[in-house]
């Protein structure tokens, strides 16, 4: 834990860097993070409050997404304003860690006490090929529709004028609304990874029907969901993700699944974005081809990456988050994250002005904030640009 840090100075070069929005001189950081910080850490959860409780009252969601952003705002050193006493609301959500569109689809979650829950594979060679007879599942009822439930709950609490420690409710998200966590991520977690490569080259033709199935009734609910909330059909811009392309090759990408993710973007956008996705895993030799086919300027990453040559591949019109491996945040000492964040540092600086540097990928519970601080510390000290 950090003590004395002194938020009102860090919060004055935080706003002169970003002044007006000017592009900042030097590197910029942030940190991806969510409140399994605050459920697996006994520290921050003395009653020992689990995700099943947490993901199944509203009201224990509210008080530990609030408390996971008081958290955060004292802790996770970058550049945002920061101190708890200095931000301006709280934000809400549905958190469903990653399953909603599983349960979407008639899946289980299989809790873990507190640490993060996953799901249940139930497509098997019994009923696989009854997957797709069947209409699109509705966003009226099951997890999207529990979503809903959640925003409208919120929204009304801020009609109400509610507050936590002070601080009123400034942004509610409605799930169903958003992106996606893609078909084929979405696929392995129905079938399986195995399954659904092994799908992919001894039965492609159910494959791809499944896969089509899943990308489609996709599309159907972010337009019905957008349309509830009052939305348009199709957006400027669009960021979604799809892990598992990190399983296929260069070929098989473009096989596969390049087709169905132009589908999304045909159908949900009006084309001129910006667009962003965001990858886990060894997905460079996707990187190029993702950019050219799909226009996206913007990439999350994970690891492993190679900072420097990416960027050096993408040119300096081509954003990019990444950066430390999360375990060495978790488990290095402070040298050794400075050294780590130099070095990247070093890597992508004459090669764009885009990059962010943040984790690889989510700040694992009980990561010392000592850490990230020096992380944060060697970005202010080595990010800065020679011209």
């Amino acid at each position: 834990m950090v003590k004395n840090y002194d938020y009102a100075r860090h919060n004055e070069e935080y706003l002169e860097l970003t002044k007006d929005g000017r592009q900042p001189g030097r590197v910029t950081m942030t940190l991806s993070a969510n409140p399994q910080v605050i459920l697996a850490n006994p520290d921050n959860n003395p009653d020992g409050i689990t995700f099943e409780e947490y993901m199944g009252d509203f009201d224990v969601m509210i008080d530990v997404e609030a408390r996971f952003q008081e958290y955060t705002a004292n802790q996770y050193f970058c550049d945002r304003i920061m101190g708890f006493d200095n931000i301006d609301g709280l934000s809400f959500w549905l958190d469903s860690q990653n399953t909603i569109e599983h349960c979407h689809f008639g899946g289980k979650i299989a809790h873990h006490g507190v640490n993060v829950p996953s799901t249940v594979k139930y497509i098997n060679d019994e009923n696989k090929y009854k997957f797709t007879d069947r209409p699109f599942p509705s966003i009226e009822d099951g997890p999207f529709g529990r979503s809903f439930e959640f925003y409208t709950y919120c929204l009304d609490l801020q009609k109400k004028g509610f507050a936590w420690k002070g601080k009123p409710i400034k942004n509610v998200i409605y799930a169903g609304a958003g992106g996606t966590d893609g078909p084929i991520t979405v696929a392995c977690d129905l079938m399986g990874a195995t399954e659904i490569c092994i799908a992919l080259y001894e039965e492609e033709d159910f494959a791809l029907d499944f896969l089509g199935y899943i990308t489609d009734a996709t599309i159907c609910r972010i337009k019905e969901a957008r349309k509830k909330v009052g939305q348009p059909e199709k957006t400027p811009g669009l960021y979604f993700a799809d892990d598992c392309i990190c399983l296929l090759s260069a070929d098989d990408y473009i096989r596969f699944m390049l087709p169905l993710h132009k589908r999304i973007f045909s159908e949900l956008t009006t084309g001129e974005g910006p667009y962003g996705i965001h990858l886990c895993g060894d997905v460079t030799r996707h990187l190029l081809t993702i950019r050219d086919e799909l226009n996206v300027t913007f990439f999350d990453t994970g690891y492993p990456i190679k900072h420097g040559k990416l960027m050096q591949d993408f040119g300096p019109d081509i954003g990019v988050s990444g950066g430390v491996h999360a375990a060495l945040l978790l488990n290095g000492s402070e040298d050794a994250v400075r050294n780590e964040t130099r070095r990247i540092l070093e890597e992508v600086k004459p090669h764009t002005r885009k990059f962010i540097m943040k984790e690889a990928n989510a700040v694992c519970t009980r990561t010392p904030t000592e850490n990230i601080l020096a992380m944060y510390e060697t970005v202010k000290k080595y990010g800065w640009y020679d011209n």
